[in-house]
């Protein structure tokens, strides 16, 4: 394939021209030329964590999802955030060092495809979409659930029209700023999740001072009642809230100095929001002991309340809605990103990279998001599960796909580490770390099968995998140049540090 034909060219630095090493710029042939490509260039570093933080909506992790782990970690939920931090940290290692040295806007799916090929980015890229593309309307469910909750605390009538208006909302305001600039949406993201963090780490705060019987837990100390089942049983769902730090990977052609700031967003993320989890889910344990917490509807309402701030519950419900709704802003301009790289490559069609004259933004692509998760949420909306439920069985299926996204970067990056004889026993023992945190917790969620409704999403799991592999067996038998399209920027990897 020539050049001119190409989806990605190598882009030589001024270090390359001099024969030094320096990162391989995946590029769109057009990107220097082409007035309709992203603007490159442009994201500062806070950029960068802007969307690796919102992504990962801790503000709204901590309201909700930690008594989600508590369910079957009880007394143990700090431990399991720790488990999941240092395996998600290893996850992070090999990111990071993929970043340092590949520059794209299609994230892990440009990364491996440049490493392992079609197969390295087809094995990359459809789970890397599925899970984006299930996790919207989980978040669309999130935010709505507390924005119902604080608008019925104003005094409207709650129900299903209520939680339809919500979704509506979210998805509006979220559609809007996302096909605004890209600088304008980073800071949206960085200014509503740092508020939301804030305050609710300041309720933590209150409930710990005014607790009585003092900090030490010897309950949770002591992992009285704790199993290894139960904690890694939890895991995957963790997974899926740790998720989203490496979003900032799709910056890489709109960052200013995109392989130094993706890598210290990607580990800082991680490291940052695990601590956060750490500290308050023990915190929350300790204020709502012996199963409480897993039985609250409404955690951190309810701490509110045993520590003597009840009106606390009106910021609470706003700033959890907020986080959520930051999460899909994020969510959404990675998935655009994703799709308007392959629809460059010739991967998809080539409406998905239109990109907005004015802000560079790839509308088709957001909007093809939008609309599939607006499809979601009414459909999920018209029956009767509960938004609540619909929220943990979307985000237990993203999460599945999350993990096969991370296992596939740990192997893409040790590969690629061992072709150019840059293999170390820190990025070994990282990359064996995560994926062996990774594969427990998938073991521990499926053995035993799970049974009801999260049976069903086992099966919906295992379903979509069986036919991505069709889709990837035929597809490529069929439609050869489709599955060269997809290693076409493997071939123009550049130089490494």
């Amino acid at each position: 394939m020539s050049t001119s034909e190409s989806p990605m060219r190598r882009v030589p630095s001024a270090e390359a021209a001099a024969g030094n090493s320096s990162p391989a710029a995946l590029e769109d042939p057009a990107s220097d030329t082409d007035a309709g490509g992203l603007h490159e260039q442009i994201l500062p570093w806070w950029g960068m964590y802007a969307t690796s933080v919102a992504s990962e909506a801790p503000s709204a992790g901590l309201a909700l999802s930690i008594a989600g782990v508590a369910l079957s970690a009880g007394n143990g939920s700090w431990l399991t955030y720790v488990i999941i931090t240092v395996g998600i940290l290893g996850v992070g290692c090999c990111v990071s060092w993929m970043a340092r040295r590949f520059t794209t806007s299609g994230g892990l799916y440009s990364m491996s495809a440049a490493v392992g090929g079609s197969a390295g980015g087809y094995l990359q890229g459809l789970p890397q979409l599925l899970s984006l593309a299930i996790a919207l309307p989980a978040l669309v469910f999130g935010s709505g659930i507390y924005l119902e909750a604080f608008l019925m605390k104003a005094g409207l009538p709650g129900g299903k029209a209520l939680y339809l208006v919500c979704y509506l909302a979210v998805l509006a305001i979220a559609l809007v700023f996302a096909l605004r600039d890209v600088r304008v949406s980073s800071r949206i993201l960085l200014l509503l999740e740092c508020g939301s963090v804030t305050l609710i780490v300041a309720l933590l705060i209150i409930s710990v001072a005014r607790h009585h019987g003092g900090l030490v837990d010897h309950a949770q100390l002591g992992l009285h009642g704790v199993t290894v089942h139960g904690m890694f049983l939890s895991v995957a769902f963790a997974t899926y809230v740790m998720a989203g730090f490496e979003n900032s990977a799709t910056l890489g052609r709109e960052a200013r100095n995109p392989n130094r700031d993706i890598p210290r967003a990607v580990t800082g993320t991680i490291l940052i929001v695990g601590v956060l989890y750490i500290a308050a889910s023990y915190v929350e344990v300790l204020a709502l002991p012996g199963g409480k917490l897993a039985a609250s509807a409404a955690p951190l309402n309810d701490i509110a309340s045993l520590a003597g701030v009840g009106w606390f519950s009106w910021i609470v419900d706003l700033c959890v809605s907020v986080s959520f709704l930051s999460c899909v802003l994020a969510v959404t301009n990675t998935g655009a990103r994703v799709l308007y790289t392959l629809g460059r490559d010739r991967v998809l069609p080539k409406a998905f990279s239109r990109v907005t004259a004015r802000h560079g933004e790839p509308w088709f692509a957001v909007l093809l998001l939008t609309a599939g998760t607006l499809a979601a949420v009414l459909i999920f909306g018209l029956l009767p599960t509960a938004p609540l439920n619909a929220y943990a069985y979307m985000g237990t299926l993203s999460g599945y796909f999350f993990i096969a996204v991370y296992l596939m970067v740990i192997a893409m990056t040790l590969l690629r580490a061992f072709r150019i004889r840059a293999l170390s026993g820190f990025l070994v023992a990282a990359g064996m770390v995560g994926a062996a945190t990774l594969i427990l917790a998938m073991y521990f969620s499926f053995v035993p099968l799970p049974q009801g409704a999260y049976g069903t999403v086992f099966w919906i799991f295992a379903a979509l995998v069986g036919a991505g592999l069709a889709v990837a067996g035929v597809g490529g038998a069929l439609r050869p140049q489709w599955w060269r399209n997809i290693a076409a920027q493997g071939g123009s990897g550049g130089n490494e540090q």
